[in-house]
C-alpha cells in the first residue's frame, strides 16, 4: 500500500505534524508509486520499505522529540519559528530516512539532521530578541517557577552563542559524550572540549 497524508495523520503524534508536512509526504508517496510502475521491484517489496520506515519516523518522533524540540528552541526566536523549524526537521527528518542505513546511532543521526536543518535556517535569517517561553514548547519540570527561570535564563544566554557552539552546549547538557558530540558535529574531540569551554566561560559571563 502507498503511503498518503491519511495514513501518517493516523499515528498519534498528528497534532504535531503540520499540513504542509502531511503535503510532503503525500507527494513523495504518488513519486514512489511512479518510480514502482517503472521498476523492477515489486509492490509487495515498496510496501514493506514504506511501512518500515513509517515505524521508524513514528518511533524518532516518540523517543526522540524532546531533543529536536529544544535543539530547535535554542535557534528561534518566536514561537512561530520554533513550529517552522521543527516541522522542517520532521520533514528532513523523513526524507532523510530513505539513506539511514544504521551506520550512525539513531540519536546521532536525529542530532545531525536537526542541526544542519537549525544551521541553514539561521543563515538565511538575521538575529532578533527571543520572545519565545521554554515552557511553551517543551516539557518543564513542573509548576518549580525558580527552577523555570534558571532554564529559561540558560537558553537565552545560549541564544547569544556562534552557531555551531549553541548544538555542542545543547548535546552537553543532554550528557552526551565529548566523543558522540565530535561524531554529530564532523570535528576532533579536542576541537569539541576546546570549543564548550570557551562556550562555558562565555555563558558565565553572560548569565
Amino acid at each position: 500500500m502507498v503511503t498518503t497524508a491519511s495514513t501518517i495523520s493516523s499515528y498519534s503524534f498528528q497534532s504535531r505534524l503540520s499540513p504542509a508536512f502531511l503535503l510532503a509526504v503525500a507527494k513523495e508517496a504518488w513519486l514512489t508509486a511512479l518510480q514502482i510502475l517503472d521498476s523492477s521491484r515489486t509492490h509487495h517489496e515498496a510496501a514493506s520499505a514504506q511501512r518500515d520506515r513509517r515505524a521508524a519516523f513514528s518511533d524518532i518522533i516518540q523517543n526522540h522529540d524532546n531533543l529536536i524540540s529544544r535543539l530547535c528552541f535554542s535557534y528561534s526566536h518566536t514561537k512561530e519559528e520554533f513550529e517552522d523549524l521543527r516541522q522542517d526537521a520532521y520533514i528532513n527528518i523523513w526524507q532523510g530516512l530513505t539513506s539511514y542505513r544504521g551506520d550512525a546511532n539513531i540519536k546521532t543521526w536525529v542530532y545531525r539532521v536537526t542541526l544542519n536543518t537549525c544551521v541553514t535556517t539561521l543563515r538565511k535569517k538575521k538575529n532578533s530578541a527571543s520572545t519565545i517561553e521554554l515552557s511553551e514548547v517543551i516539557e518543564t519540570p513542573g509548576e518549580d517557577t525558580e527552577l523555570l527561570a534558571k532554564i529559561a535564563a540558560l537558553h537565552e544566554a545560549i541564544s547569544t552563542l556562534p552557531a555551531l557552539d549553541r548544538a555542542i552546549v545543547v548535546m552537553w547538557l543532554d550528557e552526551m559524550s565529548y566523543d558522540e558530540i565530535a561524531e554529530v558535529m564532523g570535528m576532533g574531540r579536542n576541537t569539541v572540549a576546546t570549543r564548550l569551554h570557551r562556550a562555558k566561560n562565555r555563558l558565565k559571563t553572560n548569565m
